[in-house]
């Protein structure tokens, strides 16, 4: 179920698997606000694709979002650059959609997101590939 290998499945992908066996007590998908990836999903293009056309390297890409320069990308630095250099429209970027995006790209769940986890989203590594391995 989990295709991301993050740790995570959406309602989408769970219901399709739960619907089998009880399909009257299941929630329509479209009575939920929002529970998908889908904007996580396109955030994350979004930088991969403005650090690869900016030619910076991830440390690179990685100092330009920690807006205050303490050596992490915290939800209010994310949040200003996604603005800044994605042009993602103030209204789009909800706590709730933050939270999950901070769980998808930090490794060990935090607030904060690492110049690894900058690192493995920009060259597109599974985290949890490597860790299985190590």
């Amino acid at each position: 179920m989990d295709e991301n290998k993050i740790g995570m499945v959406d309602f989408e992908k769970f219901n399709k698997i739960l619907r089998v066996e009880a399909p009257s007590q299941i929630p329509r998908a479209e009575d939920l606000v929002e529970d998908s990836f889908h904007w996580q999903e396109n955030v994350c293009k979004l930088i991969t694709d403005w650090v690869k056309k900016n030619k910076l390297t991830p440390i690179e890409a990685f100092r330009s979002f920690d807006q205050d320069f303490d050596g992490l990308i915290s939800k209010s630095d994310m949040a200003i650059s996604i603005q800044k250099y994605l042009k993602v429209r103030p209204e789009e970027i909800l706590n709730s959609r933050m939270d999950r995006l901070f769980r998808i790209l930090s490794f060990y769940k935090t607030e904060q997101i690492q110049p690894s986890d900058f690192e493995r989203l920009v060259n597109d590594v599974s985290p949890y590939v490597n860790a299985a391995t190590a």
